[in-house]
């Protein structure tokens, strides 16, 4: 099965890659996710999951699920280490957080784990 990529351009959220035959990652789930809320500190020293989906091995409700990982890059702000979203942008480059404004911000990776059980097909 070799992987094919469809490289697009959406004016809102910039390039994005699609792909198919891709081999899934597998985890334990116990149908519960650690959300991340607007305004958690991040870890900076990696990239960030967002909707981690629980469960291990030695919990009795968790069963072994296929995942299919979105990947992206996110600004988040330097000094208070958060995400910002989309709607906080503005033209002048600045990122608003809150009532607060910083012009310290980076892009940092971000993933979100989806179950594929979950997926719908689009045909």
């Amino acid at each position: 099965m070799k992987a094919e990529t469809l490289r697009t351009f959406d004016k809102k959220f910039g390039v994005m890659e699609w792909q198919t035959q891709l081999v899934p990652t597998y985890g334990w789930y116990n149908h519960k996710h650690e959300a991340y809320v607007v305004g958690d500190k991040i870890d900076t020293s990696g990239p960030v999951t967002l909707n981690s989906p629980m469960g291990t091995k030695a919990d009795p409700l968790a069963q072994i699920h296929p995942f299919k990982t979105h990947r992206a890059k996110q600004p988040y702000d330097k000094e208070q280490k958060i995400l910002a979203t989309p709607k906080w942008f503005e033209v002048s480059g600045a990122i608003s957080i809150g009532t607060r404004r910083s012009r310290g911000y980076g892009c940092r990776e971000t993933q979100v784990p989806g179950n594929t059980a979950l997926l719908k097909p689009a045909w």
